[in-house]
């Protein structure tokens, strides 16, 4: 069995992968060749203790990979990807998912807004700075011709220090900005990546034609951009209503399950498969939700485990 470090996973896997890998495991959705263990996330706190854990499941047959992607919470944060033979059910090996798992995140918007936001968008709004804002803005560079990131977080300091990073690093304009208002503003594209449990966008501040994906674990958005939408797309509707905005609605009263569920254009899993049309016009308005999928997890560290494999890379344990 090979375990792979955060710093073997960083050096093996490329942003260019992920955005291919990403976009193969959501057609699988559509086409049906991906499964979600059932419940799709499973959670267990350890009382007094303190620890709490969540552990979700999935099997991809495109790179025939199956396993579980375990995420421990206390006085450390770790979480790790375990994989079997799909076949035999024989372990193979386990991935520790610090960096990927914020690589995964942030290529899920970007994939998602590659079938739903105008190809021609050059103006990102961002809402939060943290981990997942970086590789988020790697995926998109790389599909849209963004010449403009109006970023907005709640400490000054920290979006002034992301904004720096991210101009030395990606070679964008990026601009700091004091409201969740001012980010979204004539964006083309919005991404919501904060720890908020109230509406920071409204409708009212979009452009025509926007793209809104949210992927927060609490509220983000205004439920009236449910009217707002033209479209409105989702990863895994059952885990929406355990995380999110969509949780969030529930939750506080302000939106039904059924409410939600009725004006759901399609998963987007479907819409890469081609089941269903994303983007089919530049005035559309579309919004995403998107919370995660144990499958991306799993097709990711399938491929750093391939790699490992062919350079020889990784620690072993004989069981």
């Amino acid at each position: 069995m090979r375990y792979l470090t955060n710093e073997m996973v960083r050096e093996l896997l490329s942003v260019p992968e992920a955005l291919k890998i990403i976009e193969e495991v959501y057609r699988d959705h559509g086409k049906g060749k991906a499964i979600l263990s059932s419940p799709s996330s499973l959670g267990l706190k350890a009382l007094s203790a303190g620890a709490s854990f969540k552990i979700k499941g999935a099997y991809v047959e495109t790179p025939g990979a199956a396993g579980f992607r375990l995420l421990g919470t206390g006085t450390s944060h770790r979480g790790f990807c375990y994989l079997c033979d799909p076949k035999t059910s024989v372990p193979i090996g386990m991935v520790d998912e610090s960096w990927q798992y914020l690589l995964r995140t942030g290529i899920t918007a970007a994939i998602s807004a590659k079938y739903l936001a105008r190809p021609d968008s050059r103006i990102l709004g961002l809402l939060g700075c943290g981990g997942i804002a970086t590789p988020a803005m790697m995926g998109l560079k790389e599909i849209f011709p963004l010449r403009l990131v109006q970023v907005a977080s709640r400490r000054k300091d920290s979006r002034e220090r992301f904004a720096r990073e991210m101009e030395e690093t990606l070679g964008l304009n990026v601009i700091p900005v004091n409201s969740p208002r001012e980010a979204v503003e004539n964006s083309d594209i919005i991404v919501t990546i904060t720890d908020a449990d109230e509406s920071l966008v409204s409708p009212d501040w979009l452009k025509q034609g926007a793209f809104v994906c949210s992927m927060g674990s609490g509220q983000e958005l205004d439920p009236c951009l449910l009217d707002w939408a033209d479209k409105f797309v989702v990863d895994d509707f059952e885990f929406c209503l355990v995380l999110g905005d969509v949780s969030a609605w529930v939750r506080k009263g302000l939106r039904s399950v059924e409410e939600i569920r009725t004006r759901l254009w399609a998963g987007i899993g479907d819409v890469v498969a081609g089941n269903k049309p994303g983007r089919t016009s530049e005035n559309e308005n579309i919004l995403s939700i998107i919370q995660g999928m144990a499958s991306c997890d799993i097709a990711l560290a399938k491929h750093v485990l391939d790699k490992a494999k062919q350079k020889g890379v990784g620690h072993f344990l004989n069981l």
